[in-house]
């Protein structure tokens, strides 16, 4: 009999949710074996990633440790004072568009994480859009010019996404949050776990990653009926 449970799959894309998997292998440095995860609910998931982890259990909290280690080299590199940098203080004080390439790769290497936080400038991204959306269209009249506006349009956007530089309205606090959500133990201080917390950083990660709701996403809610 099918199950009753409601499929994510349903809503989200499959290659999505492998994208998502891929972030948790990274996070808890684990890997899942092929078709482990077919059938498997959420969380059965979560029960699978904390059997796979063989670390002392520590009952402390990996985003404060995460904004710990986050303000220390905000610190170190910025030069501002620690009560200028709170959980609740916007990024776009910390890094003024001024070098803030620049500085944000530097607190990146310090904290040995990519913390993927800077976007291109939004009318490059709709002009993109637009224009890859045209060039589209334009192939059924002359797919010379179709082709070419497509890729240019491409290319437009794959440099903006390298260079761009334009931060969303995120906080300090925030940053920790993905940190401790997207590089679990890169973000604590020793080597640990704190098990009872993975599952909230895994349903956050899922949550965000696919757009979902908070009440999309329970425990017995089915991965995908078959992972490719």
């Amino acid at each position: 009999m099918e199950p009753q449970n409601k499929t994510l799959s349903k809503d989200s894309n499959i290659e999505d949710i492998e994208d998502v998997l891929n972030i948790v292998e990274k996070s808890y440095s684990i890997k899942f074996k092929p078709n482990e995860l077919m059938g498997k609910t959420f969380g059965e998931l979560c029960n699978i990633i904390v059997s796979k982890i063989d670390l002392t259990d520590e009952d402390s909290c990996t985003t404060q440790q995460a904004f710990y280690k986050l303000r220390t080299a905000i610190i170190e590199i910025t030069g501002l004072k620690k009560e200028q940098v709170l959980p609740d203080t916007n990024l776009k004080f910390i890094f003024p568009r001024f070098r803030r390439r620049i500085n944000i790769k530097r607190v990146e290497k310090q904290l040995g994480i990519k913390l993927h936080i800077l976007w291109p400038w939004q009318p490059l991204v709709i002009f993109s859009s637009f224009l890859f959306i045209i060039s589209l269209l334009g192939l059924f009249f002359n797919w010379r010019y179709g082709l070419v506006g497509i890729v240019t349009s491409i290319i437009f956007l794959a440099v903006g996404f390298k260079y761009g530089k334009e931060l969303n309205n995120i906080t300090v606090g925030d940053l920790a949050e993905k940190m401790a959500t997207e590089n679990y133990f890169k973000s604590r201080r020793n080597n640990t776990v704190n098990r009872k917390e993975i599952y909230k950083k895994v349903e956050y990660l899922f949550i965000d990653r696919l757009y979902l709701d908070c009440n999309e996403i329970k425990p017995e809610t089915l991965l995908v009926r078959q992972l490719q």
